[in-house]
């Protein structure tokens, strides 16, 4: 980017980014960001939880940081290889297994649809990363990340429509539906359990 001129740099729509180790920003060149690249391909496949929060942290804070979406590199990861590399990992026989990374990244893609708004969304607690978006109409999306290994109850406010539905991923949980919640007063007051991923959107 620095090599290119000023005119050449014009001409771009946006520019791509990867995020395998150490962010360069190049938010300065006034184009729209896309991180068309990121996996683990330097270690050994981790299946966990711990591994979706890793993923989480990260697509929250690209978002966070004004990047427009996030892809990660292989969608299946095949039998001859045991990186991390990949969202579904093959196995002999034509099984397979899904990594936690893959619900995670369906906590954000469900609710934090293209042509989204992002709003502000944060939180006091420290263990506790929120991301929020809007859609045209209006509706707004929270994803909210629990780094904790214990529970944390908190308040989600400045809702405007009458309820609320949610997903959820956890070491038990594949995005697993939760229960419907009405709104009171504009917010809803939930619990969520360590080490988890929760998405909740307005209906």
């Amino acid at each position: 980017m620095n090599g290119f001129s000023a005119t050449t740099r014009a001409k771009l729509d946006f520019v791509s980014v990867h995020d395998y180790s150490t962010y360069v920003d190049v938010n300065h060149f006034g184009k729209p960001l896309i991180a068309t690249e990121v996996s683990n391909f330097q270690t050994a496949n981790d299946p966990s939880i711990t591994d979706g929060l890793k993923w989480a942290n990260m697509i929250a804070a690209d978002l966070k940081r004004g990047e427009r979406g996030w892809i990660y590199w292989w969608a299946v990861n095949p039998a001859a290889s045991t990186s991390g590399e990949g969202l579904i990992n093959l196995g002999a026989n034509n099984s397979y297994t899904v990594n936690k990374r893959l619900y995670v990244m369906g906590q954000f893609s469900r609710y934090l649809r293209p042509d989204d708004t992002r709003i502000l969304a944060s939180s006091s607690d420290s263990n506790l990363v929120a991301i929020g978006g809007k859609n045209g109409t209006g509706r707004a999306s929270v994803v909210l990340i629990n780094n904790s290994t214990a529970a944390i109850t908190t308040t989600i406010s400045g809702l405007t429509l009458a309820n609320v539905s949610g997903r959820r991923t956890s070491a038990t949980e594949d995005l697993a539906k939760l229960t419907d919640m009405a709104v009171t007063g504009g917010a809803i007051t939930v619990t969520l359990p360590g080490k988890s991923v929760s998405s909740y959107v307005e209906f």
